[in-house]
């Protein structure tokens, strides 16, 4: 399964292309504008890669969950997929909140498909952070590797999100594997470039609010 994996990998990296075929249908998706549909809505977003044997590969899609109030608060009943945007995915026009990405997916052009990776507890909590009404988040910049099959393996997290995930009609024909986390960088120069990025790619310079606040972050830190 791993040697299968990395076959994908390097295939992605010689051509990597958005193959992603998964509509989401669900009333909660956030709008994906690039301006606040309210003074309350958010921007949620996050950088990972794919170590593969030529080097890594952006992920082009993840999975986000908002932490509501229940017993065990890491396992949510509604992900939302992400969009992909440069370096980064996001996710736009969310309810203000605490976030947490829970699977990312990853582009295998040689089966025509996506990996989804469910991403281990560990890694999972430490995407989580708290997102203020009007305002964008950022959950880090990340790097993981294949390690197995999530139907054989992982924490209790990651396997509810393997079978939740499975169980959805728009991603059963997808692989799950799992994700083994390496490197994990949130500080206040990856912050910076995250905002710059964002406001500069994602938004256009035109996101409004998000754009106003964006600029005041930088502008804090010359």
């Amino acid at each position: 399964m791993k040697h299968l994996g990395m076959v994908c990998i390097l295939s992605s990296l010689l051509t990597l292309s958005a193959c992603i075929r998964i509509e989401v249908h669900e009333k909660n998706h956030p709008d994906l504008r690039r301006q606040p549909v309210d003074d309350s809505a958010v921007v949620v977003g996050l950088s990972m890669k794919v170590k593969a044997l030529l080097g890594s590969g952006p992920i082009s899609g993840a999975y986000f969950v908002r932490l509501e109030e229940k017993k065990d608060i890491l396992k949510q009943d509604r992900p939302m997929l992400a969009i992909f945007n440069g370096s980064y995915v996001y996710l736009v026009n969310a309810q203000p909140g605490r976030y947490a990405a829970v699977a990312v997916l990853y582009p295998c052009r040689l089966f025509d498909k996506c990996w989804i990776f469910p991403l281990p507890k560990s890694l999972i909590e430490q995407t989580i952070t708290t997102v203020a009404p009007g305002t964008v988040g950022y959950l880090g910049d990340y790097e993981i590797e294949l390690s197995g099959n999530a139907r054989d393996g992982g924490d209790d997290v990651a396997q509810y999100y393997f079978h939740l995930l499975s169980a959805r009609p728009s991603v059963g024909d997808i692989n799950l594997l799992l994700a083994l986390p390496l490197k994990s960088v949130r500080d206040e120069q990856s912050t910076q470039h995250f905002l710059k990025l964002t406001d500069e790619k994602l938004l256009e310079k035109r996101g409004g609010k998000w754009s106003s606040w964006i600029q005041e972050q930088l502008q804090m830190h010359y």
